[in-house]
This record gives C-alpha cells, sequence and structure tokens, in this order.
C-alpha cells in the first residue's frame, strides 16, 4: 500500500522558496501521488487594489507551478486558493484533498532561528505527517534517523520512517534514550543507582521487544542513556532526514515525544517529518492502563508474600506512569506498614487525600480505602 497518494504542498507568495515544492514533486514521482497546492490569503480584504493585486499573482504562481510539474510528467495536480486563517484553512483544503501529508518549508536553518510558530502551530494540530524541508538542506534522501520512545506514537513514525526508506532507497537508524530517574518524591526511598540500573535493563528488553514487528534489512538501532534531546541531536550529525512521533510516553523510558520532538526539530539541522499520535491516544491509553494492571498484581502477589521492598519498586512504577493513581498511594501505605515505616505510611495516606479531594471532592473514607485496596 502505497502511503503517500495525496500530497499537499503549502506555498508562500512572500518568501519565494521552492526547494519543499521539488521535495514534493520528486516524492509525487516516487509515488505517483497527487499533488495539491495551496495558497492561504489573508483573513482580512487589502485596502484599494492590493487585495486584487495579490489575489491575481497568487493566482499566477498555482498556475506556474501546475505547468512546471506537468512538464516534470507529474499530471495530477490542483491548485487551491483559499482566504482565511493559515493553519485552519490548510487542515481544510488537507481534509477536501484527502492529503496523506503536508510539505512545508522552513528556514531556520539558515537563519539560525528555531521553527517558526506557524510550522510548530501546524505541526501539533495536523492529524496527518507533516513534512518540512529545511532550506539548504540536502535533498537526496539515503540515512535517515528516527528516535523512539518504544510508544504507540513512536512505532507510528518509525513506519513512516521505513516508508520512505523504501522509496528512497535509504537507510533508517532507530534510537532509544533511556533517561535515568534523578529524583523520587520524597515519601519515597530508593537506590537510584539501583533504580537506573533495572530500568536500563527494562529499556533494552522493551526496546527489543518493540523492534521484532519491524522487519527490516534498511533498519539499524541504538540504545543511549543520558538526556534524550541531547543524546538526538549529538546523532542526528550527518543525516539527510529526521522522523519523530510528537506525542507519547512510556513508564520506562520516561521519554516525552511531545516536548522532545520540538526541541529537536527547533535544532535540527536537516528537513524533518513529524507524525501526529492523535488518533493513536486510546492505544496509547490502552498500554498504560495494562502496565499498571500487570504492577499492581505483582504488588499484590508480593505483599501477600510479605515481601513489602519489592512491592514499592512495582508501586512506584504506577505512580511513574499516573502519579495521581490513588489505589498505588494506598497500596503504599500498606507496604510502609508491613515495613514497619510509619512515617512515610502517613505521607502516602495524607498525598492521597489530598489528591481525591482537589480532583475529585472526596474524602478518604474506610469504605474508599476497601475499595482501593481490592484493586
Amino acid at each position: 500500500m502505497n502511503r503517500f497518494e495525496n500530497i499537499l504542498v503549502a506555498l508562500d507568495l512572500n518568501s519565494g522558496e521552492t526547494e519543499h515544492l521539488d521535495v514534493a514533486a520528486e516524492l509525487a514521482q516516487r509515488t505517483q501521488a497527487a499533488l495539491s497546492l495551496a495558497y492561504i490569503l489573508p483573513n482580512k480584504d487589502l485596502q484599494g487594489g492590493l487585495d486584487i493585486a495579490l489575489k491575481a499573482q497568487a493566482t499566477e504562481l498555482l498556475e506556474k507551478h501546475r505547468e512546471e510539474l506537468s512538464k516534470r510528467g507529474i499530471e495530477k495536480v490542483s491548485v487551491h486558493l483559499q482566504r482565511g486563517e493559515i493553519v485552519q484553512s490548510l487542515l481544510q483544503i488537507a481534509k477536501s484533498t484527502d492529503a496523506d501529508v503536508i510539505v512545508l518549508f522552513e528556514k531556520h536553518a539558515e537563519t539560525k532561528h528555531l521553527v517558526s510558530l506557524l510550522v510548530k502551530k501546524i505541526i501539533r494540530v495536523a492529524p496527518i505527517p507533516v513534512w518540512a524541508v529545511l532550506k539548504g538542506s540536502k535533498k537526496a534522501i539515503k540515512k535517515i534517523l528516527c528516535p523512539v520512545d518504544c510508544s504507540p506514537a513512536s512505532k507510528e513514525a518509525l513506519k513512516v520512517a521505513l516508508d520512505i526508506a523504501r522509496l528512497y532507497e535509504a537507510q533508517v537508524h532507530t534510537l532509544l534514550v533511556y533517561e535515568p530517574i534523578t529524583h523520587v518524591p520524597t515519601l519515597v526511598k530508593a537506590n537510584l543507582q539501583e533504580v537506573n540500573r533495572e530500568g536500563y535493563a527494562q529499556a533494552e528488553q522493551q526496546f527489543a521487544a518493540f523492534l521484532q514487528v519491524f522487519d527490516s534489512k534498511a533498519l539499524s538501532n541504538e540504545l543511549f542513556q543520558g538526556e534524550a534531546r541531547a543524546k538526538i541531536l549529538e546523532s542526528l550529525a550527518g543525516y539527510d532526514l529526521l522522523v519523530m512521533g510528537t506525542t507519547g510516553r512510556t513508564g520506562i523510558s520516561r521519554f516525552v515525544m511531545g516536548s522532545v520532538t520540538e526541541a529537536v526539530i527547533s535544532n535540527a539541522t536537516c528537513s524533518f517529518v513529524t507524525t501526529h499520535a492523535q488518533t493513536l491516544l486510546p492505544e496509547r491509553l490502552e498500554e498504560e492502563i495494562s502496565q499498571i494492571e500487570f504492577h499492581m498484581k505483582v504488588t499484590a502477589t508480593l505483599l501477600n508474600a510479605q515481601k513489602p521492598k519489592e512491592a514499592i519498586k512495582e508501586l512506584v512504577e504506577c505512580l511513574r506512569i499516573d502519579p495521581f493513581y490513588v489505589p498505588a498511594m494506598l497500596k503504599l501505605v500498606g507496604a510502609y506498614e508491613q515495613q514497619g515505616d510509619v512515617h512515610r505510611a502517613k505521607q502516602c495516606r495524607r498525598q492521597a487525600e489530598n489528591i481525591l479531594e482537589r480532583l475529585w471532592g472526596k474524602t478518604l473514607t474506610d469504605e474508599i480505602i476497601k475499595d482501593f485496596a481490592s484493586r
């Protein structure tokens, strides 16, 4: 199945840049896709004859590009001239043309500015991949970098990266960054060195399981430990394209792809593709719920076996996934009481009471404790 059957290109009359149009045209040639060229006029009418002149100039530009694309053998080209707010108008055109990707121009590689607010906004709200072509970046795509966090969002990003690699006969290198824990809530006693050693080992296992579904000779992988943004940017040198998911989170890596992706693309030295995980939200929530259920079941077994220390580790994992999960806090109360640490048991109970009262307007009662204890 061809992922890119309909390509939307956003044109800018002021910049006059066409590098992104060249990239879109090459993609269309490789996939036999339809190209849609969009130009968005200002939302408000300009004074005098400026509005008429601008509209005429934009129409001329669109037709010029259509003719040039036709000479390159791309016959399925449509033009769209629309007035309105840029982001909303682009999304409307993307929906009406059934676009699979939006191709934009981004000049920050030359100006050393961060990604424009407009591009950021489009990336955040677009339900389809956004391909931002940086000014002066390489056009030949031979090496693709795809950082992941083993979430459904990064799974989708890696699928897109491999699809692009097949089209351009390129190689994909995927990497996972385990960010070590540097502090924990004061109510939890933990040996951070031991926790991070175990966390890294779990990240290795999770990464291996994540990659099992991707059977491709074009794929290589690497696991790092450190600060995600810095490690990804260090690894980016020499790559022609970056592909990242825009949201995603796992309990093990603590890698939040929304904020990390924004930080990375703002400093990227090559063009980048972002994939949106909005449609994957139910899958991500299901994954997190499954992780919490697993840790809570293990906790119950450990507490029954009078192993509170091991149970506390499982409950800490639950609270890393969801810091407001009251059942885990109340299980911590029982675990610390079993361990003889009355002070920490009281701290956990107060924290659970505070969350219940502030978020749900409920007071912690024996009935609620009994209900949560059974989970």
